[in-house]
């Protein structure tokens, strides 16, 4: 599979092109359920990340 048809793949599943602190940012508010200010107060050693 080329670049070209994992780019289309990628769109059809939903994915979106977006800055990478943007990405970290939007798991970190997933990992604790949109509360702003626990992802500040993280202290995760062991985040997937």
């Amino acid at each position: 599979m080329n670049r070209d048809e994992l780019k289309l793949n990628a769109k059809k599943y939903g994915h979106q092109k977006r800055p990478i602190l943007k990405s970290i940012r939007v798991h970190c508010l997933d990992c604790y359920v949109e509360q702003a200010n626990e992802v500040r107060l993280c202290e995760a050693y062991t985040c997937n990340l």
